[in-house]
């Protein structure tokens, strides 16, 4: 019922010009596709020494062995 009511006024309405009332966004400045690059570097760089620094077994098994002085200790005392 909804739906025959919502078509009967879409077809009363007068059509208006989408077009016309829509108004463009301004213009951004270019800024070179290296920035965002060499941001998203960094921000991947801070997020992976960050979850590195918390898994450090993760770190290790990736290659990075700066982190080896980090690792958990698996003794059975550490677990209980």
């Amino acid at each position: 019922m909804a739906l025959c009511a919502l078509a009967v006024f879409q077809l009363a309405a007068p059509q208006v010009a989408v077009n016309a009332q829509r108004r463009r966004a301004p213009r951004r400045p270019a800024v070179p596709a290296a920035t965002f690059d060499a941001r998203a570097a960094e921000i991947a760089d801070e997020y992976l020494r960050g979850y590195y620094s918390f898994n450090p077994t993760e770190a290790t098994a990736a290659g990075l062995h700066e982190y080896d002085a980090q690792l958990e200790s698996r003794s059975a005392e550490a677990v209980a």
